[in-house]
């Protein structure tokens, strides 16, 4: 490990100190005080909810039969056929997707000839999922629960864009057809996920038993995450505790810490020092969406290659940024995963060795000069 030199820290000003409440002082928490309750143990299933994919749009020019005609008339009949009820078209009125002639119009307008009548119609398909044949790392596996090391790219379950392409696709094809009935029909044994770009180890159930089990354990905080993260800068602390809360802010994609946000909290400690970066084991108390990586930008961390909260240092020698370049991600590992078994209480443990890239540019930071 290198020796840090002796630093003089100019004194802060207004703007400093209040940036510094969210830094990480030595082995003391960070806390942006919120009024919590306690985590709720007692998990509720809710229905899935079908996905939503391109709209279709009905256009409809009114003819000599139609004229006088009340719009929604006009649009329940065209629409009848699709199989929309008069509630289903009154919500296109409440959304905003019907138009005459370029122009929102009340229910009750009466059309004239030649009038143009467009009608947006989001498009919901079945929830049933497919299984993929995608390759997996098995890192343990058996009746009731499997842990994967999930390559970059792959995205957890089924959202906008990726309808047959994540893990959870994977699984089913692995697991066989009866994984579609354990949890949620649009993400099959998903207890947790991880980011699209994040690597490492992920936990699934098989059977509805571990699933409900491995859910209740993830609330109470009983599985222990371990993560290894390229951060830059020099942190002045060997280890920490950031316990502030997240939110959204406002940019939709990006988590911020914000007062009125949910608690979360990430513990840390330096495995590393670099000249320009270290390399930091992270643990999760709390999963909060981006968690690791908005806390760590948050006290201005940001992890290496990070494409939404991690920017370049504007004093990197050309030589370090053309190293890097190989990384086109974020490089944070889900590292080792240890909990209890939740049916047999045998001890699990498991770890995934760094990928790669990841590899590469933590030998890039270590022989920058």
């Amino acid at each position: 490990m290198k020796k840090r030199p002796p630093q003089t820290r100019p004194k802060r000003g207004a703007k400093a100190k209040a940036k510094a409440k969210a830094k990480v002082k030595a082995k003391v928490k960070v806390k942006v005080k919120v009024k919590t309750s306690r985590v709720q143990t007692k998990l509720k299933r809710s229905p899935t909810p079908p996905i939503l994919v391109a709209p279709e749009v009905l256009t409809l020019v009114v003819g000599a039969g139609q004229v006088r005609e009340r719009l929604d008339k006009v649009l329940t009949a065209a629409l009848a056929p699709r199989g929309l009820s008069r509630t289903r078209v009154q919500h296109l009125w409440q959304a905003g997707s019907v138009t005459v002639d370029g122009q929102v119009q009340p229910a009750r307008y009466r059309l004239r000839l030649g009038q143009t009548l467009v009608a947006t119609l989001p498009v919901e398909v079945s929830t049933e999922m497919k299984p993929a044949k995608i390759a997996l790392t098995v890192l343990y596996e058996d009746k009731d629960l499997i842990v994967v090391d999930k390559p970059a790219g792959l995205v957890t379950h089924p959202g906008a864009g990726h309808s047959d392409d994540t893990l959870a696709n994977a699984l089913l094809h692995h697991c066989g057809a009866s994984l579609a009935l354990v949890g949620g029909a649009r993400r099959p044994g998903i207890v947790h996920r991880l980011d699209k770009d994040t690597t490492g180890c992920i936990v699934a159930a098989k059977s509805e038993a571990a699933f409900m089990a491995l859910q209740g354990m993830i609330a109470r905080r009983e599985l222990t995450r371990l993560y290894l993260a390229l951060v830059w800068g020099d942190l002045r602390e060997d280890s920490g505790t950031i316990d502030a809360p997240i939110g959204r802010g406002g940019d939709r994609k990006k988590m911020a810490l914000r007062a009125e946000g949910k608690p979360a909290v990430t513990h840390f400690r330096v495995l590393e020092r670099f000249l320009t970066a270290a390399e930091l084991e992270c643990r999760l108390e709390t999963g909060r969406t981006h968690q690791i990586r908005a806390h760590l930008a948050g006290i201005g961390h940001g992890v290496v290659g990070d494409p939404t909260y991690g920017r370049l240092p504007a004093h990197l020698s050309p030589e370090l940024r053309a190293r890097l370049q190989g990384l086109d991600r974020q490089a944070l590992h889900a590292w080792k995963l240890q909990f209890k078994h939740p049916l047999s209480g045998k001890l699990i443990q498991v770890q995934a060795d760094p990928p790669l890239d990841y590899r590469q540019a933590r030998a890039a930071l270590k022989a920058a000069p």
